[in-house]
This record gives structure tokens, C-alpha cells and sequence, in this order.
């Protein structure tokens, strides 16, 4: 019987399949999690009602969702939850792009709501679905020298990848209200009008897709340059 010698390679055995969906559920959750506590700072900085930061942290809630998928694209080696949560982060584009696309057509406008505003939020849709799909595209065609779940991989994905996406997200909402705050309180201009559209529907963009697929990049890259 021939002697094998142990392999001088530290690779790890590749993670199954049902080992990266629970850690994609558990990122989506910690995301989760992490944008409420987040928000009842934003609600003393502001100084929201209760009603005001219910409606937020669901907001909120419902919005990170999709950054547990961008966090979990820096770890999974899987072709399948790859394709998968690229879907799952495209989803606010695209319920952006129809849902004002429908309104547009089909509402009539009102005292209430600004015709042309559907079409705004229509368009920041596709632009979240456009790019969306070029960065999420990016990583899902990815090839990888190794099969294995790299620990600094998961280290960088479960600190600096939440840490970057919620101090980004605060900055949005504060920056939101704190450079146009007459917008705001004046809804009879049309520059405030306007702005009551342009700045949610920007707001969702950035948090959904622009602040979480930017912390993903900055972390892959980080990533990659430690094992360089």
C-alpha cells in the first residue's frame, strides 16, 4: 500500500449549498435588524413622532432586505444563490420601474398626486435595475481560484460590509432633510413638489442597490488585496 503524503494546501472543504442559504437567511436577517436599531437614532436626531418612525423602520425594514443578498455574494461560491439573490436585489428597481410606470399611464392625477411623479419614480427604477445588474452581474460571473468559503471573506462580509451600508443609509436621510428642509415643510412650490418625489425615490435607490452594492465592491476588493 503506497504512502500519500498529506497535502501541504490549508483549502477548506466547499461549503454545501444548504450551509450558504443559511447563511444568506442569516445575513438578510442581521441587515434587517441592524437598519431598525439603526433608525430609533434617526428618530431622536430628527426628532420623529411615533407614527413617523413606525412608517420609517418598516420602510426601512422592507428596503434591507436586499442587503443581506449583497453581503452574502461576497461568500457564496454557488452558481444558483448566486443567480438568486441577484434577483432578490434587483427586485426594488424593478417594483420601482412598473409600479410608476402603471401609475403613470393609468392614475389620473389629483390634488393629491403629482402626475409626473410616478414617471420620476419609474425612472429611478430602471436606473436601479441597470445597475444592479452590471455590479450583481459582475460577481456572478466571477471566477474564483478556490472553492472554499474564505474566513476573511465572512469576517469582512459580517463587520465592515454592515458598517459601511448603515452609516452610508444614515447619511442619506440625514443629508436628505438636513440640506432641503424648506422642500419639505413647503409642498405648494413646484421645486417642493418635485423634491417630495425626486428624494424618496432616490432615497430607495441609494439604499437598496447603490450604498449596499458599493460596500460589496469595497469589501471584495479588500478581500482580495489581503490574499495577494
Amino acid at each position: 500500500m503506497k504512502y500519500k503524503p498529506k497535502s501541504n494546501s490549508k483549502s477548506l472543504k466547499p461549503p454545501s449549498v444548504l450551509g450558504e442559504l443559511a447563511l444568506w437567511v442569516l445575513a438578510g436577517l442581521f441587515m434587517s435588524a441592524l437598519a431598525l436599531v439603526s433608525m430609533t437614532g434617526v428618530k431622536f436626531l430628527l426628532g420623529w413622532g411615533e407614527t413617523e418612525w413606525i412608517v420609517a423602520s418598516i420602510a426601512i425594514g422592507i428596503a434591507s432586505l436586499t442587503w443581506g443578498s449583497w453581503a452574502a455574494l461576497l461568500w457564496t461560491r454557488s452558481r444558483v444563490l448566486k443567480t438568486l439573490m441577484l434577483l432578490v436585489v434587483l427586485l426594488p428597481g424593478i417594483a420601482m420601474a412598473v409600479v410608476g410606470g402603471w401609475a403613470f399611464l393609468t392614475l389620473p392625477e389629483n390634488r393629491w398626486i403629482w402626475k409626473w411623479g410616478w414617471l420620476i419614480v419609474a425612472g429611478h427604477g430602471v436606473g436601479a435595475v441597470v445597475m444592479t445588474a452590471l455590479v450583481g452581474g459582475r460577481q456572478l460571473m466571477a471566477n474564483y481560484a478556490s472553492a472554499q468559503i474564505r474566513p476573511r471573506q465572512l469576517a469582512v462580509g459580517w463587520t465592515l460590509y454592515p458598517l459601511l451600508v448603515v452609516s452610508g443609509g444614515i447619511f442619506v436621510v440625514v443629508a436628505s432633510f438636513v440640506l432641503m428642509p424648506d422642500l419639505f415643510c413647503d409642498t405648494q412650490n413646484t421645486m417642493g413638489v418635485i423634491a417630495h418625489w425626486i428624494v424618496p425615490s432616490l432615497a430607495v435607490v441609494l439604499l437598496t442597490t447603490a450604498l449596499p452594492a458599493a460596500a460589496s465592491q469595497i469589501c471584495d476588493r479588500l478581500t482580495q488585496m489581503a490574499e495577494q
